[in-house]
């Protein structure tokens, strides 16, 4: 359970600074040919999105001014299953990991925050990126065009 009052702090606190693509991978099957396959109407996509990663960096500029840097790395992955003998096989998978960047204004910042922050919030600075990502690269691929919804926080 996210700490509401840890969260409202670490809102305060970081600033993002960036979102950047940290590593990637995309995958698919020998023999699959996305644009010809009769069967591609029942493509099955399965998802992932977590944040794997938190650390914290103090730069010191010099004019001896301190920057503390908090680094997300959100991971996030699709995967392409099509029923075959009654069992999914995977077909596809395109895979990423993100980093989102943000300066900590309030040095003072507690780890519960920092978590309450990666658990509710990263993802939605995040999301945009991933969803052109995984679009351009299904198109790249001859993979059918996925529609990623906008991110929503689960309940």
């Amino acid at each position: 359970m996210v700490n509401d009052e840890a969260l409202k702090q670490a809102v305060k606190a970081l600033e993002i600074n960036s979102v950047s693509l940290f590593s990637a991978n995309c995958w698919m099957a020998e023999q699959f040919f996305p644009a010809y396959d009769p069967a591609i109407e029942n493509l099955q996509i399965q998802s992932k999105h977590l944040v794997s990663r938190t650390e914290q960096i103090d730069f010191e500029d010099d004019d001896g001014l301190k920057a503390r840097i908090v680094r997300f790395y959100a991971d996030v992955g699709s995967r392409m299953m099509l029923p075959v003998n009654g069992e999914l096989e995977q077909k596809a998978l395109i895979e990423a990991t993100f980093v989102a960047e943000y300066e900590m204004l309030d040095p003072e910042l507690s780890a519960e925050a920092i978590e309450a922050f990666a658990t509710r919030n990263v993802m939605f600075n995040v999301w945009p990126y991933w969803r052109e990502y995984l679009t351009s690269t299904c198109s790249r691929m001859q993979l059918p065009r996925i529609q990623v919804p906008f991110f929503k926080t689960a309940s």
